[in-house]
This record gives C-alpha cells, structure tokens and sequence, in this order.
C-alpha cells in the first residue's frame, strides 16, 4: 500500500491518465464541471472497452452551447452515467478518481486544467484500501444523495462532514513552521488559529494570489486574513504560479492536499475532500516544490492605500 504525490504542471497529465487507462473493471469520477478533456477522452475510451463509469459533476454547464451538448452525447453514447450535483451542498470542487476500487486520486485541481499547466496543483494517489474504500463509500451516498459519515481515524479531510475541526487540528500542532498555499484565507476559526500558531512562535509563510486577482467585489475581504497575519510576522508573497492549490506543510514533517479553500463556504456548503500524509520522500517533495515556489514569488503590500488602488484596479499591489 502506497501514497503518492503528483505536482503540476511539473508531472504533467500523462501519471493521471496513465492510471485511468489502466482500468478494467469500474471508474468513478467526481468533477467539478462537465468539460471536454484529455481526461474525458480517457474516460470515454475507457467505457468503449467494457469499464463501468460513473461520473458526479458538480454542477451542469452554465451554457448549453453544442460543446456540451455534444459531450454528454458521447458520454451517454459510451454507457457512462453521470449526474449533477447533491442538491444538499452548494457546489462541490471536490477532484477525485476511483479505479477498479484499489486505487484513487485526490486532487486540488480541476480536471480541466490537468492537462494545460495553468495552476500549480497537486494530487495524492493512494492503493490504501480504507481510504479507497472510504471514497467509494462517499461517492455512492452522494450519488444517491444520502448521508456519508466518514471513519474518525482516517487520513482523509472531509467538508462539510468535520474539515474545520480537522484543519484547526493540524495546525494546533504544528510547533515550528507553518507553509501554506491557498486561494483564500478567510474563515476566522482557521485564521485565528493561525493567529495562535504565530502567537506561540509558529513561523508562517503564507502563499496566494495578489489581491489584485480576486474578484473585484471581494478584494478587501481577500486580504483581511493575511493582512492580520502578516501584522503578526507572518510573511506573505504572491506565488509565481496561479495559486490554486489547497496545502500546507507543518515541522516539514507533516502536510495536507486536497481541494478544501480555508474559505467558511468550502468548509460548512460544498463537498470536498483533502488528506493528511506524513510519509518522508512524499513531504519531502512537497516542501521542496513549496519552498522553490517561494524563492521566486512576490512580496504583497497588504497596506490601505496598496489595497485602496487595488479596489480602484489602478496599479498592481505587489512589491
């Protein structure tokens, strides 16, 4: 039993579809959104040699243009069932893949992107059999939009089930360091245990995009949390790849991946999925993609006026 650790756009998309193709039995996928890709290539491919597949879709195309409507053609024409979305979560950004129930795929990034190196992502690919079978349990209860009650002692993160508790957990423990990539840094349970972590001599570094690149209306609040952390010692850069991994490093010894944003609505609405891992080379590497990152990203000028001109869009606040 192993775990494995995919980095992008650096593994690039081929270990994934390596894995889907390898398929004999059954493939269960959750995406985010319905999208013509290598991956739905993959997929279609792997349904017109016999495999079963199900697929959970976060939600249904915002525009039914001829792309879309010419996917799910193919999609039906290959025997695959999908559905949209558990009506009971907001949305979901949970990434995964099940392959012939001994191997999955966590991931932060949307499948979508897997194979155009836009976002600095990751994934964990586990043969564990509790994990594997944990997933199948949860994908089959939202697939017939029942409750999923994940096991206590799992490595696996689960939103909205108890990923707060989970993350404020993690960091609680960390002693020395603390390196974060994230979208946002928003919900306060999480910040103010991060503001407890510095408070006790935790050195954070704390990657995201520039406020400048949120949405407009939201820029402020982007900033809110990093800016009290930053007050705090915390340094805080803009990473030189769009930033849209969810993970952090605790000690350099123990770290988390998946799809869960310290964001109140990707803890308490949608459906999403991380994983603690504390083995050595798979840390190892983590950290030493992080830290590569970090030597090349930019100082944020998280000040009034820096964040003033960003809610005007009149300059670029990093420094």
């Amino acid at each position: 039993m192993t775990r494995l650790l995919l980095v992008f756009p650096d593994d690039t998309a081929r270990p994934v579809l390596n894995v889907v193709r390898t398929a004999r039995r059954t493939l269960m996928l959750r995406l985010k959104s319905l999208a013509a890709s290598v991956l739905t290539e993959a997929v279609i491919e792997a349904a017109n040699r016999g495999v079963g597949v199900r697929m959970l879709v976060s939600a249904a195309p915002a525009v039914q243009d001829a792309a879309a409507t010419a996917l799910q053609a193919a999609l039906a024409g290959a025997g695959i069932e999908f559905r949209f979305g558990n009506p009971k979560f907001a949305s979901s950004r949970q990434q995964a893949v099940v392959v012939d129930d001994s191997t999955a795929i966590i991931v932060s990034l949307s499948w979508r992107q897997i194979a155009f190196g836009l976002t600095r992502d990751y994934a964990v690919m586990t043969t564990h059999r509790h994990e594997v079978r944990e997933m199948m349990a949860c994908f089959d209860a939202d697939w017939t939009e029942e409750v999923f009650s994940p096991r206590a002692s799992s490595r696996l993160i689960w939103c909205p089930n108890h990923g707060r508790e989970r993350l404020a957990e993690f960091i609680d423990k960390a002693s020395s360091s603390l390196c974060m990539q994230n979208e946002p840094y928003q919900d306060m349970l999480i910040v103010e245990r991060l503001v407890r972590a510095a408070r006790r001599g935790v050195k954070l570094h704390l990657m995201m995009q520039r406020p400048g690149a949120a949405n407009p209306d939201k820029r402020i609040e982007h900033a809110a949390g990093p800016r009290i952390l930053q007050d705090l010692g915390a340094k805080v850069r803009a990473g030189p790849h769009r930033v849209r991994a969810e993970m952090m490093v605790a000690d350099r010894a123990r770290a988390i991946v998946g799809s869960i944003s310290l964001a109140t609505g990707s803890l308490d609405a949608r459906r999403e999925l991380a994983i603690e891992v504390s083995e050595t080379g798979l840390v190892r590497r983590l950290d030493a993609i992080w830290r590569g990152d970090w030597a090349v990203a930019r100082k944020i000028d998280l000040g009034d006026e820096s964040l003033l001109r960003e809610q005007d869009g009149l300059t670029d606040a990093s420094s």
